[in-house]
């Protein structure tokens, strides 16, 4: 009977060490990835990541990464006892961005099994003012026949916008701007002309469109031209 409660203790003491050795912090996560949707250049979106201490010791945050000035974290806690919950929230200003988005925040912290977890936040940015084209290249130019072509200044913004001035890099490039402003959701259209000269070569060239929104002062567009072969 003595032999035997002997060998239960000291059964019970080699695995005590293990036991111990075995607690640890764990992060449990519900979201991962949030979509803020679409959204208008300039606008802040915020959103709140909760995330769980699972294990059975104390979790610590060692830091927060966030590889964009755009966007900032905030922690709820340093320290998640076991069994409690702390939130990150996180903030994207979209502020000269424009179309697909995706920005992300890693969580560094003592837990073995997942050291590091990573947050996302994906959507898509609307510019305030946009050229539709983005790029101009016209083929099959022929000296002393210019070729005109349409380019859409889009208002995507609040507030009625004006086309304050338009200027080209290259003589070849002609540009004429619209008179009125452009409404709250409304487009108007630059007429583009090319002129080639035959002694030149192709034509390449800029185009600058200058507003009065004071988060799009200026515009630019390539523009290329190529000869008819």
């Amino acid at each position: 009977m003595v032999q035997a409660l002997r060998c239960l203790v000291f059964g019970f003491l080699a695995l005590w060490p293990l036991t111990v050795c075995l607690a640890a912090p764990q992060v449990e996560v519900e979201r991962i990835s949030h979509d803020f949707g679409i959204i208008s250049e300039g606008e802040k979106r915020s959103h709140t990541f909760r995330f769980r201490n699972s294990g059975d010791e104390t979790l610590v945050i060692q830091r927060i990464k966030a590889p964009c000035g755009c966007t900032a974290a905030l922690i709820s806690a340093r320290e998640v006892p076991p069994g409690e919950t702390a939130d990150l929230t996180v903030t994207f200003n979209s502020l000269r961005f424009q179309g697909k988005i995706r920005k992300t925040v890693t969580v560094y912290s003592n837990a073995p099994e997942t050291p590091t977890v990573t947050f996302e936040m994906v959507g898509q940015v609307r510019p305030v003012v946009s050229l539709e084209p983005r790029r101009l290249q016209v083929q099959g130019l022929v000296a002393g026949k210019p070729q005109t072509r349409l380019i859409r200044v889009a208002n995507n913004s609040q507030r009625p916008l004006k086309i304050t001035g338009v200027r080209t890099t290259d003589r070849q490039i002609e540009a004429e701007m619209p008179k009125k402003a452009i409404p709250p959701g409304a487009f108007a259209e630059i007429k583009v002309r090319l002129r080639w000269e035959e002694k030149g070569g192709r034509i390449s060239g800029y185009l600058f469109v200058s507003t009065d929104h004071p988060q799009k002062r200026q515009l630019r567009l390539t523009v290329r031209g190529y000869p008819k072969r």
